[in-house]
């Protein structure tokens, strides 16, 4: 009797020390390793210096590359190939 009741104080009290009711302040540095790690991810564009401005281009192409645009009608890539031979691996048979 003696010891399923103490086994059964000891089971209570390794429970009850889960509960904690610590609901102070959160340290001041709470939260900096979140900031370091989005401030690594996010770009910082470069703003641009006075006098550049943006690249020309001919006023139809633009248009017709606006209206592209609107309507979501992207244009494929051609693909390029710099060994001039297609589909290799490197393994061989």
């Amino acid at each position: 009797m003696y010891r399923s009741s103490l086994l059964l104080t000891g089971v209570l009290l390794t429970s009850l020390s889960g509960c904690d009711t610590n609901k102070g302040p959160l340290n001041p540095d709470f939260g900096n390793s979140v900031q370091y790690n989005m401030s690594a991810q996010i770009i910082n564009p470069r703003i641009p210096t006075p006098g550049t401005q943006a690249p020309e281009m001919e006023g139809t192409r633009a248009f017709k590359a606006f209206e592209r645009y609107q309507r979501n009608d992207v244009q494929e890539l051609q693909r390029e190939s710099t060994s001039g031979q297609s589909g290799s691996t490197g393994a061989k048979n």
